[in-house]
């Protein structure tokens, strides 16, 4: 429906404007789920026509290459029902020390991250989803590993006003007017969704939606020096 006029009495309003957000954030929820079902049909459909395309000449269509399509199709679905629950995880849970969940995950990493440890001088424990957290770190570093230049870091830093996990890379950077705009399904710098160039486009929502299920702020700012930070700020009324 249109939008409730704003004039008249001041609870009237008030109340009006509340409408109206409600109504701007429901209309953005239809059409984000308008784009993300297009994108699901669109390259599930590609990949079953390349399917049949390779399925006319059986003599020289491989197991792996049929495989491969599979699991782009698979990695598609599973990025978007992990996007769809970020915000509403329903994992139980657990007391986790920030510190020692990063240090975790430097370690367990198949690639090679620094960790900078320098700035943080105390610990800090939230009530988070191990798993979740997890996802949203993993997808952060695989974003670094993808668009960097082969240097990752991953600094700590705790402060007054909570604790931040920040990944570092040295690539290009995102020009300033796009940053925002990453977030958004879909959104690349690199426009194809293939899994070699880009991925699916939804790791940086899916980071975020799961930082702000866990009250943490994420956004992304370019290095002075060249590359990307992508910030994880847990405020402090979070943590013991």
């Amino acid at each position: 429906g249109p939008h409730a006029s704003e004039k008249g009495p001041g609870e009237l309003r008030r109340i009006a404007r509340a409408v109206n957000r409600m109504r701007s954030r429901l209309l953005g929820l239809i059409l984000e789920r308008e784009q993300i079902i297009s994108a699901i049909a669109h390259d599930i459909r590609t990949n079953l026509t390349k399917l049949r395309l390779r399925m006319v000449d059986k003599d020289t269509v491989s197991l792996s290459t049929i495989e491969g399509e599979l699991q782009q199709m698979e990695t598609l679905i599973s990025d978007m029902l992990a996007y769809s629950r970020a915000e509403n995880p329903e994992s139980h849970r657990e007391l986790i020390n920030i510190q020692k969940f990063v240090e975790q995950l430097v370690r367990d990493s198949p690639i090679e991250i620094g960790l900078d440890k320098k700035r943080s001088d105390a610990t800090f424990t939230i009530a988070g989803d191990p798993v979740a957290l997890r996802r949203l770190f993993e997808n952060l570093i695989e974003n670094a590993r993808r668009y960097g230049d082969g240097e990752i870091q991953i600094a700590l830093s705790k402060s007054t006003e909570g604790i931040d996990v920040s990944v570092l890379d040295n690539g290009p950077g995102i020009p300033q007017e796009k940053i925002e705009t990453m977030f958004a399904p879909f959104q690349r710098l690199e426009r194809s969704r293939n899994r070699a160039t880009g991925g699916t486009g939804l790791g940086l929502g899916i980071a975020r939606s799961i930082a702000r299920a866990h009250g943490a702020v994420l956004s992304l700012q370019n290095r002075k020096d060249g590359g990307l930070i992508a910030n994880v700020a847990f405020p402090i009324e979070l943590g013991t």
